[in-house]
């Protein structure tokens, strides 16, 4: 990621700062650069502003299979399904995050 798309990430944080979805998009671009804690505490945010958002649910639970956190990501993986995402395709991406480990 270059330094531009970073700062257009940190941008759209500062315009919104109360925008769940900037966080998540600063939080999928540290996950992308191996960021992972970085990526979470976006993640966290992201959930403070709007836990009704699987999404947010979603990415953390891949960050923390990347530190090798697994049961933390085996209730976020609960907390996605349980808002809507479909346990078949989560369950499958953590599995092979995990083997890259």
């Amino acid at each position: 990621m270059t330094n531009e798309a970073m700062a257009a990430y940190n941008q759209a944080v500062r315009l919104g700062p109360k925008s769940a979805r900037a966080y998540n998009l600063r939080g999928d671009a540290y996950r992308r650069v191996g960021r992972y804690l970085q990526a979470i505490k976006d993640y966290n945010k992201a959930v403070q502003l709007a836990p009704e958002l699987a999404e947010s649910y979603s990415a953390r639970a891949f960050a923390y299979t990347l530190l090798g956190k697994d049961k933390e990501a085996r209730q976020d993986v609960a907390s996605a399904v349980a808002l809507g995402f479909e346990s078949t395709l989560i369950e499958r991406e953590i599995e092979e995050l995990t083997k890259r480990r």
